[in-house]
């Protein structure tokens, strides 16, 4: 697979900042043709340890096809089977003359034990083609790329740190990862509030020029505590701190590479640097091409706003639309859009160039702004309350909800957490939104909720008499109930509860090894190893 790519020119590390180590061209090799070769409608199998073996390549039916996804997911799932057989018939001693499996064979070195086959039909792994998706990536970069270059220019640090949003984003000023992470530079909300302002009006991780800032920011400490760029690279995907620890007991980066593993130091952190030096190549390899027409950069005018503003009054008073507007300022949030909230003071907007006056900017009228912010909408979680009952009772969606105070797949909340609730059609048409007052006792149920239980995997306790055992009955002098299951419960998590194993929690409720329990079920309890008051308070504790 490697043999078959030519050295590019920037990867025979000449470059003493981003060397590409023996160790990682394979890496590199790979994610070169996954970013420039391989469709978007291309399968690679892969050994998820060894990138240089690739079993197949296999061709998929476009999005647009009926029905595309079942008969992909097929495909890959069969190949993906004939493949592992096999490796597990390798695995086995069977013999390798011919075909296939002498082909498989082939790809592995000539002492290969039964045990590197076992290992490998558990191990291979399937890769999406990327290559429509990273040109479109370099035709917006773009709008960005230059004045990107000139943040790590002007921190004393590679230009070629530009280029991360390849790996991240493709540079699409929209992403946004399952676990929060937003635009193109991919900043957590957490991580970003360290570098960013992130508030109910603005999010400047969406704003790729403010983000290359923090990302300079960001990467500047990394180095300074690594003292290496593949690893302060690293350190952007894994985590300083994971790679402080890593650095520590591995000592360079080609050891780290090679037999660091733990924590969450997978497969996406152990090929980051690897797909940072592929992107590069391939980016730069693309900006020279002449068939690409990349997007331009638009000439902007800043104006830092004196005191907070209303939009609409603000885009009235220039002559331009609040979609413009928008455009040139991601990092502005549906709510000032709305009407919800103002512009903050302080902030920097940009304006078309061509068509600022700026003899109004200099006189704007006292009229256009506020001293103070837009109040929110808050109310105070109460004893039990769920995220849906709240919607409901404000009359909006639980999407919404969920969505403006960042709450997890299951919208969990906590009792005392101060919520903030989007604007209704109802309530948006209102001139004075007031905010609500829930008066609570700050009490919990037979415990103490953190400020932070809003994290936390489980749900929190909504209703006390839903956790309480009942229709306690005996028989042969064992004692039975039944008990409501909760977000968050398992029948694994209840079995351990009780001291008995899952099997037999299932045996009791007749469910079969594919069933898996649901929030409202009713499911029997036996109280055979553990009390019922024991069993009540763990499931207290857990909640």
């Amino acid at each position: 697979f490697a043999q078959c790519i030519a050295l590019p020119a920037y990867a025979l590390g000449n470059s003493s900042q981003f060397p590409l180590y023996p160790i990682i061209r394979d890496n590199v090799f790979f994610w070169e043709k996954i970013y420039s070769t391989h469709s978007i409608n291309t399968a690679v199998l892969h050994d998820k340890n060894d990138l240089s073996i690739v079993y197949a390549t296999i061709s998929l039916k476009n999005s647009s096809y009926r029905d595309a996804e079942r008969i992909n997911n097929k495909k890959i799932k069969s190949a993906k089977r004939k493949y592992q057989t096999i490796l597990e018939n390798l695995a086995k001693g069977k013999s390798a003359r011919f075909g296939q499996t002498k082909k498989v064979k082939n790809m592995f070195p000539a002492h290969s034990t039964q045990k590197t086959f076992a290992k490998a039909a558990k191990n291979i792994r399937v890769q999406m083609g990327l290559k429509e998706r990273f040109i479109e990536g370099v035709i917006r970069s773009g709008a960005y790329m230059r004045e990107i270059k000139q943040i790590f220019k002007s921190h004393n640090m590679p230009q070629d740190l530009a280029y991360l949003p390849h790996v991240e984003s493709s540079f699409n000023l929209k992403a946004h990862s399952k676990l929060g992470a937003s635009g193109i530079w991919q900043f957590t909300r957490s991580t970003g509030k360290q570098y960013m302002q992130i508030n109910d009006a603005v999010d400047e991780r969406r704003d790729p020029i403010i983000a290359a800032q923090a990302a300079a920011k960001f990467l500047k400490n990394n180095y300074k505590d690594l003292q290496n760029w593949p690893m302060a690279i690293t350190a952007y995907n894994y985590g300083k701190a994971g790679m402080m620890r890593a650095k520590e007991e591995k000592g360079s980066y080609e050891r780290i590479f090679s037999s660091y593993s733990q924590g969450h130091f997978k497969f996406a952190s152990k090929n980051f640097y690897s797909e940072f030096l592929a992107a590069v190549y391939v980016a730069k390899k693309l900006e020279q091409s002449k068939k690409l027409k990349l997007h331009r950069p638009q000439s902007t005018y800043s104006v830092r706003l004196p005191a907070y503003t209303n939009t609409k009054k603000f885009c009235r008073y220039l002559q331009l639309s609040t979609e413009e507007l928008k455009r040139l300022n991601p990092a502005l949030l549906s709510t000032v859009f709305t009407g919800e909230k103002y512009i903050p003071k302080d902030h920097y907007l940009r304006l078309p160039a061509a068509r600022v006056n700026k003899n109004s900017l200099s006189n704007m009228p006292s009229s256009l702004f506020s001293k103070k912010q837009k109040q929110s909408m808050t109310y105070k979680v109460k004893k039990g309350d769920s995220a849906l009952k709240i919607a409901l009772k404000h009359k909006v969606s639980l999407k919404a909800l969920s969505k403006k105070n960042n709450l997890n797949k299951q919208s969990l909340v906590y009792i005392g957490q101060t919520l903030k609730i989007p604007l209704s059609k109802q309530t948006s048409q209102s001139k004075n939104v007031k905010t609500i007052r829930a008066t609570t006792k700050k009490r919990y149920i037979n415990r103490k909720v953190s400020s932070n239980s809003s994290s936390s995997t489980h749900t929190p306790m909504q209703n006390p008499v839903k956790l309480k055992v009942g229709n306690l009955h005996s028989k042969k002098g064992i004692f039975y109930g039944d008990i409501i299951t909760q977000p968050g419960e398992s029948l694994s998590i209840i079995a351990k509860w009780l001291g008995v194993s899952e099997s037999a929690l299932r045996n009791i409720n007749r469910l079969s090894s594919r069933h898996a329990i649901r929030p409202g079920q009713i499911i029997t309890v036996r109280f055979n190893k553990t009390s019922r008051p024991e069993f009540e308070k763990k499931r207290d504790i857990f909640h």
